[in-house]
């Protein structure tokens, strides 16, 4: 998929497939296991509470408050940047018997990020979502959300054009 957003106010566009990172090295905690890959990214052989953790180097484009946007299920998540951690969604599970679903978290970049390493520690409530890694997308918040509106865009669709169609003709024509 490759969109292209463009801004009236600064004149600037970008691609999503400039801001998607793809390359990581991958750790599972308790392992010998390390191994180059590319996001998404599934593991076979992961069980829920296992802790997974990606580590890449951000991209050294120079951008007006840089964020990250991490795609995740079901999965508590922390961020680490150059060691020192910036970010931490915990489980829902162990508090109240729930979890997140799958959700596109926003964190948020401190402005001398750039060239350093992240790192990404998931750890899965349940085993159908364990080994699962989602993209990750780097870039100023108002791109990362415009890739958002796209990724639901046929979503919308459905809801506010399909549906319509659909009641009108099942619901009044169905006698």
């Amino acid at each position: 998929m490759v969109s292209s957003f463009r801004f009236l106010e600064d004149d600037y566009s970008a691609e999503v497939n400039d801001l998607e990172m793809i390359n990581w090295q991958l750790e599972v905690e308790g392992t010998d296991f390390k191994e180059e890959i590319q996001l998404p990214y599934e593991m076979n052989e992961n069980y829920d509470k296992n802790k997974l953790t990606v580590t890449s180097i951000i991209p050294t484009k120079n951008l007006y408050e840089p964020y990250l946007m991490i795609g995740s299920s079901q999965q508590a998540m922390k961020v680490y940047l150059a060691g020192e951690l910036i970010y931490e969604f915990k489980s829902m599970l162990d508090s109240r018997n729930k979890t997140s679903g799958a959700i596109w978290r926003l964190v948020e970049l401190p402005e001398d990020c750039y060239g350093k390493e992240i790192a990404i520690s998931f750890v899965s409530s349940y085993k159908e979502t364990a080994g699962i890694i989602n993209r990750v997308y780097f870039g100023n918040k108002n791109d990362l959300m415009l890739i958002l509106l796209d990724f639901y865009y046929y979503l919308e669709f459905m809801v506010l054009y399909m549906m319509p169609i659909f009641f009108y003709r099942y619901v009044f024509y169905s006698y």
